[in-house]
């Protein structure tokens, strides 16, 4: 009986409804595995060629759970740092996700095109397309637009005076 409870594989074919795949082992002759089950949280599927940790059950090799991808060359993490925790969205290393600094407290999500930051109690929000609001939006202190102060701009008056700030 083969005794190796951990074995190194490729996924070679998705089942994405039943969250399963079949995994290709290269030192076994490119023998593969049944559909096995993914050991998750979450619903994230790697590629297919990723190299992924299986977890065998002692009674043979055709009950197995799928552990999760791992870092292989050519697959490394992204910006990868002490304090980092980074969840990636897709299977583009480097595309949306979103990211934790652990030494800087900041989350940045990125997704679409647009980039979401929260730092030092400031949200920061790049949307090259623009933001839509469809909503009543209540300031409790100021809103600023290029540079004007909604509570504090004046007019030039009809007599040629300013008018006074908006109460």
């Amino acid at each position: 009986m083969d005794k190796q409870l951990l074995r190194v594989g490729r996924i070679s074919s998705f089942n994405y409804p039943d969250g399963t795949a079949r995994v290709t082992y290269g030192d076994k002759d490119g023998e593969t595995t049944p559909e096995l089950p993914f050991l998750a949280w979450e619903y994230w599927m790697p590629k297919i060629g990723d190299q992924v940790l299986v977890g065998h059950l002692s009674n043979g090799t055709s009950r197995a759970v799928i552990l999760g991808p791992i870092w292989y060359e050519g697959h490394r993490p992204y910006n990868g740092r002490e304090g980092l925790y980074r969840q990636e969205y897709t299977n583009t290393i480097g595309g949306d996700a979103a990211e934790y600094d652990g030494k800087t407290a900041a989350l940045t999500i990125k997704a679409g095109g647009c980039t979401i930051v929260l730092k030092d109690g400031q949200v920061s929000v790049e949307a090259p397309a623009g933001v839509t609001v469809s909503t009543t939006v209540t300031a409790a202190t100021e809103v600023t637009a290029a540079g004007i102060s909604l509570t504090k701009h004046t007019h030039t008056g009809d007599s040629g005076g300013s008018t006074s700030p908006p109460h």
